[in-house]
């Protein structure tokens, strides 16, 4: 696929939906060394139901590649036609996926901070996707970023609205950018 297939834009953090704003905000209520709260202390379950099968655990690395999804919601099996437990996140398809992926992971770990984008791509299984996406950085130490927690919304009211006007998700994400 042609770099041309992935649009991405980065959102501010009072951009999320809702039930990502209740997400962050128990992240920021959680006991915190270096102003990240560790692993240990973060209950995947208070992540708000509808959101769960769309989160993503990551393991980071010092190298990119041994970087490893610790937990893959069942509901990205649908999006990218396999289970990647496991598996390093920035093998996902399209290519440009994993590579725009890469780069804001290693925004979050430089930051140490929370991040927010809409990522619009064609997935594995053809489907058009507009994805609102929520980065949280989770810290065994305090200061090295050894998880990253991603909360993905579909965003279905822009899908509906892509459907409805015979949009791509490209051409929502520029909707999205021109506002």
């Amino acid at each position: 696929m042609a770099d041309s297939n992935l649009q991405f834009l980065t959102i501010p953090l009072d951009d999320l939906t809702d039930e990502q704003v209740e997400l962050l905000a128990y992240w920021k209520s959680l006991p915190a060394k270096g102003g990240m709260p560790s692993w240990r202390d973060f209950d995947l379950p208070m992540v708000p139901a509808k959101l769960l099968p769309s989160t993503l655990v990551i393991d980071t690395a010092p190298r990119p590649e041994d970087c490893r999804f610790r937990y893959w919601g069942t509901g990205m099996t649908k999006v990218h036609g396999a289970d990647k437990t496991g598996q390093c996140p920035y093998d996902l398809q399209p290519p440009e996926l994993g590579r725009r992926i890469r780069e804001d992971h290693q925004q979050v770990r430089d930051s140490k901070q929370p991040s927010a984008g809409v990522y619009g791509f064609t997935s594995a299984n053809s489907f058009q996707q507009v994805q609102k996406v929520l980065r949280l950085p989770l810290s065994d130490d305090g200061d090295t970023v050894t998880q990253i927690v991603i909360c993905i919304d579909y965003s279905e009211p822009i899908l509906d609205t892509m459907r409805a006007r015979g949009i791509t998700a490209q051409e929502a994400i520029q909707h999205l950018k021109g506002r």
